[in-house]
């Protein structure tokens, strides 16, 4: 009889155990239901109050926008005459450089330091037309030659043996040599540079 008794109660402190753990569950549950509805409801104020914002933004852009027009289009046209002399005019500190328009697209222009004996910069210029087998190139070299110390054969040997002396810069002691290969880049009708 006791092990009856023992039983019954085990049986009890089971279900009771099981009632708990369920009403646990749903309380559980309930709460983060009540917490997905606070998100949301969180979410659509932030939705509404970016709409609304978004609104004033795009109304105050717009009225600037138009308050600004005249004056826009003068600053457009500018930059339109910018860009087109950008495309036919290279420029840096030691020369200018200026193609013709019908080389726009066409040509283009990259620095590497090369101070392989001395100071020296290595400017590689293309012109790639659409026409098989036309075209050419430059290399000009600036060489610092303010060293005087270093022998004229050091300068000499930094450079391509059949490169041609354009000048000197006008500011330093900055000597100015240019390479053709190809079709060439500075030929009659081609592009012009000029030492500053």
């Amino acid at each position: 009889m006791k092990g009856k008794i023992i039983g019954i109660v085990i049986v009890v402190m089971l279900a009771i155990t099981g009632v708990a753990g369920y009403f646990t569950y749903q309380k559980a549950e309930a709460e983060e239901k009540a917490d997905t509805e606070k998100m949301n409801k969180i979410k659509e104020s932030e939705n509404q109050f970016s709409k609304t914002e978004e609104h004033t933004e795009e109304k105050k852009v717009a009225e600037e926008e138009n308050a600004r027009q005249p004056a826009e289009d003068i600053v457009i046209d500018e930059e339109n005459r910018k860009d087109e002399v950008a495309k036919t005019h290279y420029e840096n500190k030691y020369f200018s450089i200026d193609v013709p328009e019908d080389w726009i697209g066409y040509w283009d222009v990259i620095e590497e330091e090369n101070s392989l004996y001395v100071d020296q910069i290595l400017y590689r210029l293309s012109y790639k037309p659409p026409v098989e087998n036309y075209g050419g190139g430059a290399e000009i070299y600036i060489l610092d030659m303010s060293d005087t110390s270093v022998p004229l054969s050091v300068y000499r040997a930094s450079i391509p043996d059949y490169a041609e002396e354009v000048g000197v810069v006008s500011f330093a002691d900055y000597d100015v040599f240019v390479m053709e290969v190809g079709g060439g880049f500075f030929w009659d009708g081609g592009a012009k540079i000029t030492l500053k």
